[in-house]
This record gives structure tokens, C-alpha cells and sequence, in this order.
């Protein structure tokens, strides 16, 4: 099944050009606005590695300015990246706030590490889905072991509770094994184990055989290997395990949101005990 969906023409912010690309336009911001500064800092580091070698001084003072660099560099990156954003929403009649608490949200993944945030949230109602896109951080580990995860994340509300259903891309960090406690896991027929992951609340597993039918499992395979997807509640999550900062992708996740109510809205009555989950049917 390829269920085509509505090209959205972008609608750029008055007087503000189209970014495409968030790490481009945070270079071309840099080198077309920043050339003196670039210049006295090249100077400056040339001038601290002659005093380190005259001097014979630790190698690593050399961090510090580098350190420097990285956080002016950061710090323009994330402003580009929320005009990118509020340019994306701004497309498809989505609003923009640069934050939300951790309350508004529900899933394995948001209770996995610590000092999780979400930031950069779009929302609004498209094709009568009421949905949110935001960027989330989480940490995992502490001092020097420690790694910070940044992802992409799409949220839709279902009308009504569904099983807790986890299917986890193949292409996703292991540091989020705590998605898997409690479950169990479903192997499915053909190529599908070696894209994904299945996991389902103990004795719902016959409903995951008839949601995930072969016809399913090829088109997951065919355009969402790089997602994972968890149904928690009355809502569903999909996860780019990645801060998506090209136009190109984020529609392409957006236009996922389509594809996902055709792929799941056939297998409805194996979701919900009720035979109402139809992902249209959001609640209002």
C-alpha cells in the first residue's frame, strides 16, 4: 500500500527566508555575519599556541578556546533551528511554543534516563488529528560515562485506550533497553525482526499478530524502518531517534502521520477492544 499524501507548499515567516537545512544556514549565519570575529579568534589561537609551546604549557589549555567556539556555535544553532521550526509550523498551520513540561507526555521513552526535556513543540490539528511535534533530550549515565540522546517526536491522541505496543527500530541506541521491561516480545514472520522489535503487555499477544499482518509489516519496512512506534494509552508515539533539522525530513515525518492512520485504521477492531480506534477518531 502507498497512501499518497497532501504536498504542503512552505509558507516561509514575513520577511525571513526559507530555511532548509538547519546546519547550513548555522554555517552561512556564521561566515557571513561572524568574519571578524573568525578572524581575531584565528588570531587569538595562534597566538595561545605560541605562548604553549614557548612555554611549554599543558597542550590541553587549547580545549578551552575550542570549548568556546563550541558553545557560540551551539548557541546559534539553536536559535536557527527554532526560527526553522516556527518556518515548518507556520507551513502547516501548526503553533509554536519553545517548551512543554514532562507532564504532557506519556511512554517508555520519557521515563528513561534522567534530565529529560522537551523543547522546540509544534501543535495543531491536521486531517482531523490533533497532534504535537517536539524535540526531546534525555541523559543516560552520570560523570564521564554519561550520553545525552536527542530525538524527533511525533504525538497523536487516540479517542480511546489502546494496548501498550512498542515496535523499536533496529536502528535505535540500546542505551533505551529500559523500553523492554515488563513485556513480551513478539517474533514475527519473514525480514521484519531485522528492522524491528516488538513488544507487547503479556497475554495481548494475539492482538499483535492481527494488527501487525504481513501486508503491515511490509510497508513498516518499506518506510518507517528508521521510527519506532509506541501506542501508550490513549496516545501514539512516532520517535526519529535524531533532532531533525532538514525541511525535507521533518515533512517526510509529517507525512508519516497519513500513512500511519491507513496502515493502522484497516486493523482498527484488533487495537481497541471497543472497534473504535480509528485514528480519526482523536478526541476533541
Amino acid at each position: 500500500m502507498n497512501p499518497q499524501s497532501e504536498e504542503i507548499s512552505p509558507v516561509p515567516l514575513p520577511n525571513e527566508p526559507v530555511i532548509e537545512d538547519v546546519n547550513k544556514a548555522t554555517e552561512q549565519y556564521i561566515f557571513r555575519n561572524e568574519k571578524f570575529s573568525i578572524f581575531i579568534y584565528g588570531l587569538l589561537l595562534v597566538g595561545l599556541l605560541a605562548v604553549i609551546l614557548a612555554y611549554r604549557l599543558d597542550i590541553r589549555l587549547l580545549t578551552v578556546p575550542f570549548f568556546i567556539i563550541a558553545i557560540a556555535y551551539g548557541h546559534i544553532s539553536a536559535k536557527i533551528k527554532r526560527e526553522f521550526t516556527e518556518q515548518f509550523g507556520a507551513s502547516i498551520g501548526f503553533t509554536y511554543s519553545p517548551s512543554a513540561g514532562m507532564e504532557t507526555v506519556s511512554g517508555k521513552i520519557f521515563r528513561t534516563g534522567h534530565s529529560q526535556a522537551i523543547s522546540d513543540v509544534l501543535s495543531g490539528v491536521h486531517d482531523n488529528l490533533p497532534m504535537r511535534i517536539f524535540s526531546f533530550r534525555f541523559t543516560v549515565g552520570s560523570g564521564k560515562s554519561s550520553h545525552t540522546y536527542f530525538y524527533t517526536i511525533f504525538e497523536a491522541r487516540l479517542n480511546n485506550p489502546v494496548p501498550d505496543i512498542l515496535l523499536f527500530s533496529s536502528t535505535h541506541a540500546l542505551a533505551v533497553s529500559d523500553w523492554f521491561s515488563g513485556d513480551e516480545t513478539i517474533e514475527l514472520e519473514g525480514d521484519f525482526n531485522r528492522y524491528f522489535r516488538l513488544r507487547v503487555p503479556r497475554g495481548r499477544e494475539q492482538e499483535a499478530y492481527q494488527i501487525f499482518t504481513p501486508d503491515v509489516m511490509a510497508d513498516l519496512i518499506d518506510r518507517a524502518r528508521d521510527y519506532s512506534f509506541e501506542f501508550s494509552g490513549d496516545r501514539l508515539y512516532v520517535v526519529a531517534a535524531k533532532v531533525i533539522g532538514k525541511r525535507e525530513e521533518m515533512q517526510a515525518m509529517f507525512d508519516l502521520v497519513t500513512f500511519m492512520d491507513n496502515l493502522f485504521r484497516r486493523n482498527a477492531r484488533a487495537l481497541d477492544m471497543t472497534g473504535q480506534a480509528d485514528l480519526r477518531s482523536i478526541g476533541q
